[in-house]
């Protein structure tokens, strides 16, 4: 190997008008005067220029470097001022680089020729990578001119996402433009693809778009009725037109969807305007900007306007026109301020309810929009948040809104903390204070609904309901005995409403009245918490399969005291004559206090069981296992209750004592107290007393659920080995053969409710859901998902679904069908997999009514 030294490398960058840069000379070569034929190199060599003497007319001034590699040899022409690179040579100029067998720099030109390694029978075997830009061309020879950006490309073949480009030839100009010969495109990674469009003539643009003459659709090199006299393509990257997708629906016909034309402004936003048109009359227009601000936020904007015709309505109304507007914004990586909105509202004109609805278009039960404004007032010892909402009911029609709603708390405050003259348990004490205020409008006034329309918001405004909350909790902790965990706490709340409910008589009658003012409603309560965990562990044998159990109880009591607030001393409740308590701000955006003094005390014990066990007998590893992961038990009683002092037992389980193959989950609610006169009236007597239990079951649940996998590839059984001497007595040896079990996975849930407020009167419901998804073969794929009442004996219509996917590899076809109901459907769709080629598919989708 030898090395260039400088002399040699001076003479040689002074014949070629490059300046050279500094090179190291090997002190075992001998320097001479001459310029050797052949030079071997394996190290980097760099070649610059910026503006020596002998520069040729019409030649840039500066030029940037040039570096240039190869494993075998570096051959320099001095006579032609030129360059060979042969064996895996790499040249990389600017924002080019060029992989290639055998290359060639011709400095006078400007360009550089790379070429693909050949076999002995000419055949191509490794073709020269080119990547400009970022995009990497794999081509069979190149043709590059540093000065004018100009190239020429034979066999190229180039992927930009999903989609993947070969062409002839391929002619590069100096803006990034491509003219090519014969070329194909798809998105299948296949050698030879599943399909592909042709086109003789093709003009693309970098990251723009795409021109072509006619073109073709291909499937497996059979040509299809599919083409056009010319092709207007555009990549993602660039703003240009969407093409639609293709499709059919029962009553509106043949459509074209998600047509329309992209706006890319720049790298923060950008602007979709599509629209859905259909043979029956039925239109949909939509527009869809998206935006985002790097560490700042990201959200996007959608709006849509719909028409709905439906061909088979005959006595009903034809004609719907709804509109929908959404808008989903957050905030990233913001510790001071942060804004995050989730708004959908939908409004329009809706005459009658179709028969014939889509699937699609099922209308949701609830509807709710929030923005949400949260800032940590820097500076200050609170946080800010400042939120908006609208709720509706399609079912009941009812709306309502909080225009606004604020929340201003502090963090725990600890006022004692760092002082020694106190105990620990007195600096653990801590303050906070939290600020509420509200503003709720409700469509439903005085028993009426009414549309949230602007013909209605004088009379909904007037009917609205404001408030404010203090809330100013005080707590500490207080360790006893090192295993007891003791918390005092006292909390003090207070109202600010604007109106007041009066109540008098009037002819025997009661009469309400409400007053406008300010009113200060005010309350407090006292408690305390003690709370301790207590754990077990138990160990076998190092043989057992079952290392250890380790099972810990945490067993808490918890007391609450509330005073009696609804004596006259307080002004908040009004005893009728017939000794019911009215409160004066019925119907307030807050709560009230008690009308009755409370002393409760609720104990509650929670209890989990873990386990460890042997994955494998052989050897020492082991896996923790959560047999019970909470089995919760609570109680309570009130001292101060007149009667029914002691309340519901209530038991939560959790269970998983075989992982996903089966979990139990269990609600139970105990009501401890006596029913006479046949179930009828509840009396002050506890089932205890009597010997008959904790008492009567008012509802429970359980729920179990399994998920199973199964199947897979059974390895090939050989027949036993038969001797030479008994072959003539035996039967010939059996074939070969695989045995297998179709790969599935199986989901079934079993869920039993049951309810019983009074002795007699009870409800129960029992429901078997069963899902299974097999794969029938490594492309098909079959799923399944049904729910049978057992209380009812039958099929629960809406669960019932059959779905059937194949794998077409660049393509995919799905069939859903719901087969049962009062409105029966399906959906079949087949098309390409990228969403490059998104017009390349066929939706169809029906919805019809049993006669």
């Amino acid at each position: 190997m030898y090395r260039l030294s400088k002399s040699i490398f001076d003479l040689f960058t002074a014949i070629l008008c490059i300046v050279p840069l500094s090179a190291h000379a090997d002190e075992s070569s001998s320097q001479t005067s001459t310029i050797p034929a052949q030079i071997q190199a394996t190290d980097q060599q760099t070649v610059a220029r910026d503006g020596a003497q002998g520069t040729p007319p019409g030649r840039s001034e500066k030029l940037s470097s040039i570096f240039y590699n190869a494993q075998e040899s570096i051959v320099l022409d001095l006579e032609q001022k030129s360059m060979h690179l042969h064996g895996a040579g790499i040249i990389k100029y600017e924002d080019v680089k060029l992989e290639a067998e055998h290359m060639s720099l011709n400095w006078p030109e400007r360009t550089v020729s790379a070429s693909g390694k050949t076999d002995a029978s000419g055949h191509i075997e490794e073709k020269v990578v080119c990547t400009l830009n970022g995009t990497e061309y794999i081509a069979a020879d190149v043709r590059y001119n540093f000065e004018s950006h100009r190239a020429v490309a034979n066999q190229l073949f180039t992927k930009h996402g999903d989609g993947i480009f070969r062409a002839d030839k391929v002619k590069k100009d100096r803006s990034d433009t491509f003219y090519a010969d014969r070329g194909m495109y798809t998105t299948c990674n296949l050698v030879e693809p599943h399909f592909h469009i042709d086109a003789q003539r093709v003009k693309m643009v970098h990251e723009d778009k795409a021109f072509s003459g006619p073109c073709r659709l291909y499937f497996n090199k059979v040509p299809t009725f599919l083409g056009s006299w010319f092709g207007l393509f555009y990549f993602p990257k660039g703003s240009g037109f969407v093409f639609p997708m293709y499709g059919g629906e029962s009553q509106k016909g043949f459509c074209l969807k998600q047509g329309g034309y992209y706006f890319r402004f720049n790298d923060h936003i950008d602007l979709a305007l599509l629209a859905d048109l259909y043979s029956s009359g039925s239109q949909s227009y939509s527009s869809h900007m998206r935006y985002k601000k790097r560490y700042a936020y990201d959200g996007d904007i959608q709006y849509q306007w719909t028409r709905n015709h439906y061909a088979r309505m005959t006595t009903l109304s034809k004609t719907e026109t709804i509109w929908q507007l959404t808008w989903k914004h957050h905030t990233l990586n913001n510790r001071n301020s942060s804004l995050t909105a989730e708004l959908d509202l939908r409004g329009g004109q809706i005459k009658d309810i179709p028969q014939y609805v889509s699937s699609r278009e099922a209308t949701q039960t609830h509807l709710n929009s929030s923005v949400r404004y949260h800032n940590a007032l820097a500076g200050l010892p609170y946080i800010l948040d400042v939120g908006l909402s609208h709720n509706k009911n399609f079912q009941t029609k009812e709306q309502d809104a909080t225009l606004p709603s604020v929340n201003l708390q502090t963090s725990r405050m600890y006022p004692l903390r760092g002082r020694m003259l106190f105990p620990l348990w007195l600096q653990d004490v801590h303050i906070q204070h939290v600020f509420q205020a509200m503003h709720k409008v409700s469509t439903v006034c005085d028993g009426q609904r009414l549309d949230f329309t602007p013909k209605y918001w004088g009379i909904l405004l007037r009917n609205s309901r404001m408030g404010a909350k203090h809330t100013v909790p005080l707590t500490t902790n207080i360790k006893i005995f090192r295993c007891f965990n003791l918390a005092p706490k006292a909390e003090y709340h207070e109202r600010w409403y604007g109106t007041r409910t009066n109540y008098s008589y009037a002819g025997g009658s009661l009469v309400r009245e409400e007053d406008d003012g300010f009113y200060r409603v005010w309350n407090y309560n006292v408690g305390a918490s003690l709370r301790t965990t207590l754990r077990g562990l138990y160990r076998f044998g190092r043989r057992s399969g079952v290392q250890a159990i380790k099972h810990q109880v945490e067993p808490g009591l918890n007391f609450t005291y509330t005073p009696d607030f609804s004596t006259p001393f307080y002004g908040y409740w009004y005893t009728a004559r017939n000794g019911k308590k009215l409160s004066h701000f019925e119907g307030s955006v807050y709560d009230v206090p008690p009308n009755r003094a409370q002393a409760v005390l609720e104990a509650t014990i929670k209890n989990t069981l873990d386990a460890k066990l042997k994955s494998n007998q052989e050897d020492e590893e082991t896996k923790p296992v959560s047999w019970l992961e909470a089995c919760d038990w609570s109680v309570g009683y009130d001292f101060l209750a007149d009667r029914f002092a002691l309340t519901n037992i209530r038991v939560d389980t959790r269970m998983s004592p075989l992982g996903e193959k089966l979990r139990v989950n269990s609600k139970i609610v105990i009501d401890p107290y006596v029913w006479q006169l046949g179930g009828t009236r509840k009396i002050d007597q506890l089932v205890w007393h009597r010997g008959e239990g904790l008492g009567r079951i008012q509802s429970s649940s359980l729920q179990l659920q399994s998920t199973v996998q199964f199947g897979g590839a059974f390895p090939k059984r050989s027949p036993a080995p038969v001797s030479p001497a008994d072959q003539a007595d035996t039967m010939p040896p059996t074939v070969e053969y695989v045995r297998f079990v179709l790969p599935c996975k199986l989901h079934a849930a079993y869920d039993w409710t049951y309810t019983s407020l009074q002795p007699g009167n009870s409800e129960s419901t029992r429901v078997l859901s069963l899902e299974s998804v097999v794969d029938l073969t490594q492309k098909w794929k079959l799923s399944c998902k049904t729910a049978y009442d057992l209380t009812q004996e039958e099929l629960v219509d809406t669960a019932t679904r059959l779905g059937i996917r194949r794998d077409l590899h660049c393509w995919e076809m799905n069939f859903d069908w719901s087969p049962l109901g009062t409105q029966e459907s399906y959906r079949f769709e087949i098309g390409v997999k990228s969403s490059l080629l998104k017009a390349l598919r066929y939706d169809r989708e029906r919805t019809y009514r049993r006669p």
